[in-house]
C-alpha cells in the first residue's frame, strides 16, 4: 500500500495569469482586485435553476471555480455566513466568453424568503445574458466587495449589473459595459439598480465604486427605497444607448418611482460625474420611470395660500453636506 500521506505534492497551474483591469476605483482610489484564472471550471449544462443551489441553515463557501451555462450560475435560497469569492461567474476558467447558448443567465440569483447574508468578493462576473447579481429577497443582507462586473445583461432587456431588493452594501467594485442595445429605459441596463417594481429596500450603502459605459444609467434607485447612501463613486459615460438621443434618457444616477411607491432618505454625496449621456443626477418626474433630463419649473404651489412658490410636491430639495 502506498504511503500517500508522504508522497511529494505538486500544485499545478495549467492556466496561469489573471483577468480584470485591476488599478484603483472610487474617489478614494482603492485597490481593485484582479482574479487569477482557474484550474477548475463547471459547465452547468443548462439543467435549470438548481444546478448549483445553496439551501442550507449553516455556513457555506464557493471559491476558486469557473461557472457557466445555466439559468443561474449560483442560486442562493437559504444559508448564513456565506462566502462567494475568487470565482469566474459566467466566464470560462481562462476568463473568456463562453458565447451564445453557453452563457449563463443570472450570475448569482438570491431568491429565497429567509434572511441570508452572503459576502460576495473578488469575483469576475462577466458574459451573462442576465444580471450579475439579482435579489428578489427583501430579507437579504448582501455585501458586494471588490468584484469586477463586465458585460452582463447582454440579452435580457430588464437586467443590470447588480439589481434588486434587500440591504445592499456595494463597495470597491468596477462595474462597466453592462446592458444591451435594447435595455429597458425604466429598469434595465444599469450598473446598479436598487429597488424593484414592488417591495422595499432600506439601509443601503453604495460607496467607492467606479461605474461607467453602462447602457442606461450608472445607478438607478427605484420604488420604495429609503435610508440609502450613494457616495465616493466615480460615475461616467453611462447611458451609451442614448448618445444621439434628445432628450437624453441616460443618467449618472437616476431616481424614479414608476409604481408610485415613495423614496426618502437618499443621500448622494462626494461623487464624481462626467461625460454621462444625460444629466448627472436625474430626479425623474414622469410616471414612466424613464430619465427625463432637466425639468422646467411648473409654477404650481403646494396650496393656493402658500407663497412664495416652495412647491415640495413638484421639486426636490438639495442640501449641501
Amino acid at each position: 500500500m502506498n504511503d500517500l500521506q508522504n508522497c511529494p505534492k505538486t500544485s499545478r497551474n495549467d492556466n496561469p495569469g489573471s483577468v480584470g483591469l485591476g488599478g484603483s476605483v472610487g474617489i478614494d482610489n482603492l485597490a481593485a482586485a484582479t482574479i487569477n484564472k482557474k484550474e477548475f471550471e463547471v459547465n452547468l449544462g443548462d439543467v435549470g435553476a438548481n444546478a448549483l443551489l445553496v439551501n442550507s441553515t449553516g455556513a457555506y463557501t464557493i471559491r476558486e471555480i469557473a461557472l457557466y451555462n445555466n439559468t443561474a450560475a449560483i442560486r442562493l435560497q437559504n444559508g448564513s455566513s456565506g462566502l462567494i469569492e475568487k470565482n469566474m461567474i459566467g466566464a470560462r476558467a481562462d476568463g473568456s466568453d463562453p458565447g451564445g447558448s453557453l452563457r449563463a443567465g443570472i450570475g448569482i440569483n438570491i431568491d429565497g424568503a429567509t434572511s441570508v447574508d452572503p459576502l460576495i468578493q473578488e469575483n469576475y462576473v462577466a458574459y451573462l445574458s442576465g444580471s450579475g447579481i439579482k435579489s428578489t429577497n427583501q430579507s437579504a443582507d448582501i455585501e458586494v466587495f471588490n468584484n469586477e462586473f463586465y458585460k452582463t445583461a447582454l440579452s435580457d432587456v430588464n437586467a443590470d449589473g447588480i439589481e434588486g431588493l434587500g440591504i445592499w452594501t456595494v463597495q470597491v467594485n468596477r462595474i462597466y459595459e453592462n446592458g444591451n442595445g435594447s435595455s429597458s429605459a425604466v429598469n434595465g441596463g444599469n450598473g446598479i439598480e436598487i429597488g424593484s417594481s414592488s417591495g422595499s429596500s432600506s439601509g443601503n450603502t453604495i460607496r467607492n465604486n467606479t461605474i461607467y459605459n453602462n447602457t442606461v444609467a450608472g445607478i438607478s434607485v427605484l420604488n420604495g427605497v429609503s435610508v440609502t447612501v450613494l457616495d465616493l463613486n466615480v460615475i461616467y459615460q453611462n447611458g451609451t444607448n442614448y448618445t444621439a438621443g434628445n432628450p437624453k434618457l441616460g443618467a449618472g444616477i437616476k431616481l424614479a418611482n414608476p409604481s408610485g411607491a415613495s423614496q426618502n432618505g437618499i443621500r448622494i454625496a462626494s461623487n464624481s460625474f462626467y461625460d454621462n449621456y444625460g444629466i448627472s443626477i436625474d430626479l425623474v418626474t414622469g410616471g414612466t420611470g424613464q430619465a427625463d433630463g432637466v425639468d422646467p419649473n411648473d409654477g404650481q404651489l403646494v396650496s393656493d395660500t402658500q407663497t412664495p412658490n416652495r412647491s415640495e410636491e413638484h421639486t426636490s430639495e438639495l442640501q449641501s453636506p
